[in-house]
């Protein structure tokens, strides 16, 4: 399996283990009794709660040099804690029911590490293409995880059972078919090895044709240069292997340095700010008005969903033209208009 279908797939699994309970929690929260002033509060926590955790797991994947490894725990501990919001005492006692969204939002960081191990196994080329499934799956498995709750016993409780099953089926997707990024070749990398083997092997072929014409103590002194220059490798390899721990924690300290200091960066935070401000309102108050004011069906709320990614498809599709046209500046502006 090539590198660039393993990250689709990623993106479409990943996506559809989060539809269930990320798209219908404020049905089952409405269903529960919850009003639109503590369901807005229990949003705020989580964002708070992922201000705060997704630096911390990125710190993880980048020490471990693992992130495979990272998103799985994340998508075991995430359905694990999910277990506790179908707990009545919980649900009834909202200052624990706040503690509990707040300890599941800090174990919840499935989408930053699904991009991140994207993004390092099509080496950041096509991004938008690889990006487009995550919203294709989106859109249509919450349509489909709306069609399938009215059509169940169950009701709205089904989020629980469909969330779990579909966190499994990734887990298991991800250890068998998924590649672990960090242990794919690298494409520069072996281009550039290929030219030092060459340069070696026309250096052989050299010192081969200066060692035929050479005298027996010219070889016997080039020998014994060749014995201290493998001395002097072999312990600079030892070196650099007894350095990969610091290197990796120069490497992390280097990046929050980048994090907290970087203008660049942080007129790109401010941007991201006040767009969070502004979808959120979509985010919350959408689907309690469909929830409570029209009282709309679990399939009309997944085909809101489903006609809302239509629009994003051919975005993500021709997203490298979109960038090179009219820059990254240009397209902020545009998505705050729209």
């Amino acid at each position: 399996m090539s590198a660039v279908v393993a990250a689709k797939i990623l993106m479409i699994i990943t996506t559809a283990s989060a539809v269930p309970w990320g798209r219908f929690s404020t049905a089952y929260f409405v269903s529960k009794g919850i009003s639109a002033t503590q369901i807005g509060t229990l949003r705020l926590v989580g964002f708070f709660a992922k201000a705060f955790a997704y630096p911390i797991w990125g710190l993880i994947s980048d020490y471990t040099q693992n992130v495979k490894f990272t998103l799985i725990s994340s998508i075991f501990l995430c359905g694990l804690s999910l277990i506790l919001l179908r707990s009545e005492y919980v649900l009834n006692t909202f200052a624990l029911l706040i503690f509990i969204k707040f300890i599941r939002s800090g174990l919840n960081a499935v989408w930053p590490l699904t991009e991140s191990m994207a993004l390092l196994l099509i080496k950041g080329k096509g991004y938008g293409q690889t990006r487009m499934y995550c919203a294709i799956s989106w859109g249509l498995c919450s349509f489909l995880v709306g069609y399938i709750i009215d059509r169940s016993s169950y009701g709205i409780n089904l989020v629980f059972y469909l969330t779990w099953f579909i966190m499994f089926l990734d887990i298991i997707i991800l250890i068998v078919f998924i590649p672990s990024p960090e242990q794919q070749p690298q494409e520069e990398e072996e281009e550039e090895e290929m030219k030092n083997m060459n340069k070696i092997v026309e250096l052989q072929k050299e010192e081969e044709k200066k060692g035929e014409n050479a005298n027996n103590e010219d070889n016997s002194s080039s020998n014994n240069n060749n014995k201290n220059n493998n001395n002097n490798n072999n312990n600079n390899e030892n070196n650099i292997i007894n350095n990969d721990g610091n290197s990796s924690f120069a490497s992390t300290l280097s990046n929050m340095k980048i994090f907290f200091c970087n203008k660049d960066l942080q007129q790109f935070y401010f941007i991201l700010l006040i767009y969070g401000f502004c979808f959120s309102l979509v985010e919350s108050l959408l689907f309690i008005i469909l929830e409570k004011e029209y009282h709309a069906s679990k399939t009309i709320q997944g085909l809101c969903i489903f006609i809302s990614v239509l629009f994003e498809i051919p975005v993500f599709h021709y997203s490298d033209y979109l960038l090179e046209t009219y820059k990254v500046k240009k397209m902020f502006v545009i998505a705050h208009l729209a």
